[in-house]
């Protein structure tokens, strides 16, 4: 059973400069630190067992270490979105996981400076994720590193992945972008048929990886590299991918994306819709299958969609 999450948003700061980012000129709104304590307090009472701290960057804030530590103490699994750039300094790494820190989601954008840093549009950053990741599996903090697709880089994909396995990365996430209505963003959502016919043409997946169910353990330390790396598709239809990659998708596997608890306005997001189109009724998916994004809709309208009967 999956556990109760918390979603917090502690800063909408970011120290990236992202194509695709989703906060992107949101007012830096951020709670305090008692108002945090507060949110947390309330969540273990309503039986939130994960706290998940979102940003922005939450690395940003100075009070972090003590995020971390009083929701330790409320005996709450706690989990980090970042870019891991702070975590190339591996004190300050040791100083988080010392903390309580259990897990951190990144975020790599290519297997070189080049491609990653051009997405993010910030030199450096790419040395800096890789070796914040690094850090993290050094201090035994798992690790999940997303791929976000994007033009930019749905040719590179299977290099990217090599890469993370090389870096001794266990578990990975493939997103297609969510285009949040910016230029920018629109700009770089691929073809659901061009992310299909990507996918549809790296048999390897099959073979090299697994995918991840709630019985999953994942290996965190790089010296028990020997398991299989594991992987799940998100944002993708079943009838974009072929059957066999059918075991990879989110909505087979049954990750469903966490509400977000309304505590506070720190705790409530407006979410992006998804749609299915009316030919998608008589699909044999129809029930599992979220749909598509409602901008990629508007964006490229049904076509790419063609249900499995």
């Amino acid at each position: 059973m999956n556990k109760k999450k918390l979603k917090l948003f502690c800063t909408n700061a970011c120290n990236n400069n992202c194509v695709m980012c989703s906060t992107k000129g949101m007012p830096n709104d951020q709670p305090t630190f008692s108002e945090i304590k507060k949110i947390i307090n309330q969540a273990k009472k309503n039986n939130y067992q994960v706290v998940s701290l979102l940003g922005g960057e939450p690395t940003m804030r100075a009070d972090l270490q003590k995020i971390i530590r009083h929701a330790k103490l409320q005996g709450c699994h706690i989990q980090l979105n970042s870019n891991c750039r702070k975590m190339s300094y591996a004190h300050y790494t040791k100083k988080i996981a010392d903390a309580g820190l259990i897990q951190v989601t990144t975020s790599l954008h290519g297997h070189n400076k080049r491609l990653h840093n051009s997405i993010t549009r910030t030199p450096g950053s790419f040395i800096q994720t890789v070796n914040g990741i690094n850090n993290l599996i050094q201090n035994n903090v798992e690790i999940i590193v997303n791929i976000v697709i994007l033009k930019q880089n749905l040719s590179y994909l299977k290099d990217i992945m090599a890469f993370l396995k090389s870096q001794g990365v266990r578990r990975i996430h493939l997103i297609n972008v969510a285009p949040v209505g910016n230029e920018e963003s629109l700009n770089s959502t691929a073809k659901l048929v061009d992310v299909g016919k990507t996918i549809n043409t790296m048999p390897e997946l099959v073979k090299q990886y697994l995918p991840i169910n709630k019985n999953t353990k994942i290996f965190k330390n790089k010296n028990q590299n020997q398991q299989k790396p594991h992987l799940i598709i998100f944002d993708v239809p079943f009838c974009i991918v072929g059957p066999k990659y059918h075991k990879f998708l989110a909505n087979l596997q049954g990750h469903k994306k966490h509400a977000v608890c309304g505590l506070s306005k720190f705790t409530t997001l407006t979410k992006q819709k998804k749609i299915k189109p009316k030919k998608c009724i008589n699909c044999r998916h129809y029930i599992s299958c979220e749909g598509i994004w409602e901008s990629h809709y508007r964006k490229f309208g049904a076509q790419e969609i063609n249900p499995i009967i």
